[in-house]
Order: C-alpha cells, then structure tokens, then sequence
C-alpha cells in the first residue's frame, strides 16, 4: 500500500492498494447495513465504512482502478492516516509521498516521467511479497531480475558524477559547455582558464549526469595552477572519468594511463583529422568547437550509456527499486538470499 496524497493535515487522504493488495482493503470494508464489500468488479466510485477490528474508522470512497489496484480515499485526519498506514505498513517507511510521486514531482526528463509512471502502478512491498511465496528457483530467478530492473531505474533516478579530464587546452570546458546547453565554464585558446571546478546537472541519453569541469593537468604551474590541479584530482577519486584527449597530437603516457580508467574517452579536435589510436580502450572522435550541442549529447550520452552497461533509458518492464530506502530493502533482501554479489550498480554512487 503507498500514500498518495502528501504528508500533513488535509482534507482527504489517498491510498493505493495493488491488485495482489485489493483483498486485504476490501476485507476490511463494509458496506450498506454492514454487509460485506464486494472482492468483484466496482463500475463506479463507492461509499463505505473502513473497520479494523470491529471498530468503525472513517467513513471512505473506494474506487476500483482496474489492472491498476483501487484507491482508498479517507478523511485527512492524522490520526485516520496513522492508523492506515499502521494496518496496511505502508510502503515509504513513514514518507507521506510515494517514490514515484517524488521522482515524478523532480524529474528532469521525459525518461525520468515515464520510469516514474509506470512504479506509480506497482507496490514494491508486495512484490518482495510475492517472491516470498516463490520455490526456491523460481525466487532466485525473482530477485535477479528485480535487482536487474532496480539497477537501471537507480541509474536513471540518481545523477551519476563523471569529472571531465585532460590536459590544458585540450577542449574540456568547450566540450562542458556543449553538453550542458550553455557557456558555463570559461574557455578560450589560453591555457589554464579553469580553476575552481564548474559542475552542472545534465540529461546525456535519458540519463542524469552531475558533469564536472576542473583545471586541467600541466608542469611547470604557479602556486594557483597548482591548487587548481590538486583540487581537480580530488573530484576525480569519487567519480567516473570522461578523458579528453586532443586528437592532433600523439598521447603521451600519462594520457594513456588516464584513459586505461576512463568511463569514455573523447578525441577533440577532430575538425583537423586524426591520427591512428593506438590502444584498445575505445575512443570517440568530436569537434567540440564546430558540432551542436544535441549531437555531442547524444554520442557521448549513448556511448556512455554502453561503457556502463545500461539498456535505453524508460520504463524498465516491472517493479523496481527507485529510491533509498527500496535500494536498502532490495540490498538486505538479496543478502538473506546469498545474492548479495550481484548487487553492482545498486550500492553508492550509481
């Protein structure tokens, strides 16, 4: 069961209830003269009293949503919420709004919506429930496929950090400054324009990125240059690597050491030819100065997308875990199981 309506005094209060849920609800209601609600088909939204244990609650409307489960409307009352929530233990460990109500009121993509639309019709809870019920290979079966599923939603609901690294003058900020739809970071043919660490959220392939720019690498810097540098390398310890190599010029090997761990590595300048690339890490070639920005986006998104190993961004064809909390659940669950080991992608930074 998850609360639909938000936290707080109100004067209505909605639930929803799942179709595996629907009998639990309606056991508990009565209607006309106290009879018995019925488990069938309801064409119409319908009065009825809500009774735990013999004692009369609320007076609530049920409206029966099909495939989609039925939708419990009770007085806002605080008290009537609690004990609601208490009855049914609703999904959201005490948040008023469900995880796809939150994903959906700050999503930032089409992706983000359609992932957020399709969760509003599933209980997380319930499935867990349901995998319960499953043998044993039918459960391990179960819970991999969910943690699957959960591993793309997660990437899609939370913004994965990628720190744009290089040398001087190699294009990054240019190249920032593309992806993020706008002159955020400076840039120009002068080496060092960027010191303090620019970092902008972005949309790369149905995907949300936290893009950073920092100072790129030289020898021979002055003091700030260097604190400049330093600083630069700290956002790298905690983030994937979007190596920017100039495409001009033959890598030397610190470059080469650099793009061993990068999550993509992009070959700028393209615009004047370049020459052979000489490792088997894959590499895209671009012309950040002379291409529109939705043409980089979409390259380096998808290619991105690939290097970690994700589908199309979307709906992800069942339930899923899409916030903390279902993260926590599905990671305690999988570990009772000895599925723990399969649960990359879900832990830490997506």
């Amino acid at each position: 069961m998850r609360q639909l309506t938000p936290p707080g005094v109100s004067g209505v209060a909605v639930f929803a209830f799942s179709t595996e849920e629907r009998h639990l609800l309606r056991g508990c209601l009565r209607g006309v003269g106290g009879r018995p609600f019925p488990h069938g088909p309801v064409m119409a939204p319908v009065r009825a009293s809500l009774v735990f244990e013999d004692a009369n609650i609320d007076d609530v409307l049920i409206l029966d949503r099909g495939a989609a489960g039925d939708e419990l409307h009770t007085h806002g009352s605080p008290l009537v919420v609690e004990l609601v929530r208490r009855h049914f233990r609703a999904d959201g460990a005490g948040q008023g709004a469900t995880s796809a109500m939150t994903l959906a009121r700050r999503a930032i993509s089409i992706e983000q919506l359609s992932l957020a639309h399709e969760q509003a019709g599933w209980s997380f809870s319930a499935e867990l429930e349901r995998l319960e019920r499953l043998d044993e290979g039918a459960r391990r079966s179960g819970i991999l496929e969910l943690i699957r599923r959960s591993r793309q939603a997660v990437a899609m609901s939370r913004p994965f950090r990628v720190v744009l690294v290089g040398r001087q003058n190699v294009g990054k900020s240019t190249l920032f400054n593309k992806l993020v739809g706008r002159n955020r970071a400076a840039a120009g043919p002068l080496a060092g324009l960027t010191r303090d660490a620019v970092r902008e959220i972005v949309v790369l392939d149905g995907y949300v990125y936290e893009l950073c720019d920092a100072a790129g690498e030289a020898e021979g810097v002055r003091d700030v240059d260097a604190a400049a540098i330093d600083m630069a390398r700290t956002w790298r310890r905690d983030a994937a690597w979007l190596v920017v190599l100039d495409a001009t010029h033959e890598i030397d090997d610190r470059e080469r050491a650099w793009a061993r761990q990068a999550a993509l590595v992009v070959r700028n300048k393209a615009e004047h030819g370049t020459g052979a690339w000489p490792l088997s890490v894959p590499a895209i070639a671009v012309s950040a100065r002379n291409e529109d920005g939705a043409g980089l986006r979409s390259a380096i998104g998808s290619a991105l997308r690939r290097s970690r190993g994700l589908r199309g961004a979307g709906p992800v064809g069942g339930v899923a875990a899409i916030d903390e909390g279902q993260v926590e659940r599905l990671l305690e669950y999988a570990s009772r199981h000895g599925l723990d080991g399969d649960c990359d992608g879900l832990r830490g930074p997506a």
